[in-house]
């Protein structure tokens, strides 16, 4: 249970995150403890911020993905070590964009066109 001491606010965004049906919030599992952790991407700067269940610090990824240019953030276990994965996908390009938590490593992948909706499941 985290304990939030200042007033949060939101703002409603064209950017959805899709769920496969049946989910089990594993998908947003950054820390690989078996346990969802909240998070969320700041569309302007591209930044993310996790904060990790297993030891409530918070987690950074810079510059990955933006607002402007349409992106979709689409995190998921890509990789297979049972983290999630930062990703986001362009759609004008149809371009999938994937930073694997296994090596840090940095990936792309060609797959939609402008108008598709992504999803990601396993």
């Amino acid at each position: 249970m985290y304990n939030l001491s200042a007033p949060a606010s939101y703002t409603a965004s064209a950017n959805v995150l899709m769920l496969p049906p049946g989910g089990n919030g594993k998908i947003f599992d950054f820390d690989g403890d078996n346990k969802a952790d909240l998070s969320f991407w700041r569309p302007d700067t591209g930044a993310w911020f996790v904060l990790r269940s297993s030891d409530s610090s918070v987690m950074t990824q810079t510059d990955f993905g933006l607002g402007s240019s349409g992106d979709r953030i689409v995190p998921g276990n890509y990789d297979g070590d049972t983290k999630t994965d930062y990703a986001y996908w362009r759609p004008g390009t149809g371009v999938w964009t994937i930073k694997q938590s296994t090596n840090n490593q940095t990936v792309t992948y060609t797959l939609g066109q402008s108008g598709d909706l992504p999803v990601q499941g396993d």
